[in-house]
């Protein structure tokens, strides 16, 4: 938001919100959130991040905003994907606490208070912790799997979500990184914001299903390994290291076979699949050094996360790249 003469205002609370197709929930989502922060503040914000919904989710964004100035619609020219829309909704934000959070209501908008209760005890970064998981089984699994390679590499509680309150310092410093692949837990993480987590509840989809397949969780994953660890690259040097002297041993036993014992050494068959096992091994490792050739491939090109297409405030309408 800016005043007069273009200066900044400072609101109290932003609130981030990425939206995909999620037409069915904005309206109780706006009723529910915009009650709640009422009661904490006035001085508040609420930015909506459309990600190339291919439903009517930006009309009713753009409507909801024209009648409250303190909502902003930002719509992309595509889908980009959940982390460019909350990076795109954090570079509009000029509150002293920002807190992220999704559009299906599973993050219940009157738990809010409990995450800024922590940060007014001194924290910088506050998730939010599920007391219990409203997804299904395949969801599950695939953030299962994520909350460990968190905890691994960030030392983060298990069972988080993207349900977080952040302070507008580590807002900032996150949106001067330069890289693409914005994970912004693990970057609010990696800047040093002194974190921890509290409970809060988990409610089942409003309405509509998950957009998040098992296959864009996998990405994910393999995004946030990537990015802020080179422990894949080392597990691989270790690998290849104990592979390559069990393979120095297996040939020593043959040659004092051979030559020692004059025993003939059977077994095309197990050579066969020592090959073939070996030969995936170092397919495997191949990859994994493909992924991070990828991603400084991706960073080299200097393309945009993301593209702005328009965004609407009460008042106004414009586009703007």
């Amino acid at each position: 938001m800016t005043g007069q003469g273009g200066k900044q205002m400072i609101k109290d609370i932003s609130v981030v919100i990425p939206v995909f197709n999620e037409e069915a929930n904005l309206d109780e989502l706006y009723e529910r959130l915009s009650k709640i922060l009422v009661s904490i503040t006035p001085d508040y914000e609420i930015i909506l991040v459309d990600d190339g919904s291919a439903d009517r989710s930006f009309e009713k964004m753009k409507k909801i905003a024209q009648s409250d100035f303190r909502v902003v619609a930002v719509q992309f020219s595509r889908n980009f994907g959940q982390h460019p829309a909350i990076a795109a909704g954090l570079s509009q934000t000029s509150g002293k606490v920002v807190v992220i959070m999704d559009a299906d209501l599973q993050n219940p908008p009157e738990e809010i208070p409990k995450l800024l209760a922590k940060i007014d005890e001194g924290n910088d970064l506050v998730f939010g912790i599920r007391k219990k998981r409203k997804d299904n089984l395949m969801r599950r699994i695939g953030s299962g799997f994520a909350e460990l390679v968190l905890k691994r590499l960030l030392g983060s509680e298990s069972n988080i979500s993207a349900f977080m309150a952040v302070r507008h310092q580590f807002v900032e410093a996150f949106n001067s990184c330069p890289e693409r692949n914005k994970f912004f837990t693990g970057l609010f993480t990696w800047l040093g914001a002194k974190s921890t987590g509290v409970e809060v509840e988990h409610s089942p989809r409003f309405a509509g299903s998950t957009h998040y397949s098992f296959r864009k969780l996998l990405r994910l994953l393999i995004t946030m390994t990537v990015s802020f660890s080179e422990y894949p690259l080392r597990l691989t040097s270790w690998i290849g290291f104990v592979v390559s002297i069990i393979g120095l041993l297996l040939a020593a036993r043959v040659i004092i076979q051979k030559f020692l014992l004059q025993i003939t050494v059977p077994g095309y068959a197990s050579l066969f699949a020592a090959i073939v096992f070996f030969g995936g091994v170092q397919m495997l490792f191949l990859g994994v050094i493909g992924e991070y050739l990828a991603r400084v491939h991706i960073e080299t090109r200097r393309r945009p996360d993301y593209l702005i297409r328009s965004i609407a405030r009460k008042g106004e309408s414009n586009g703007r790249q």
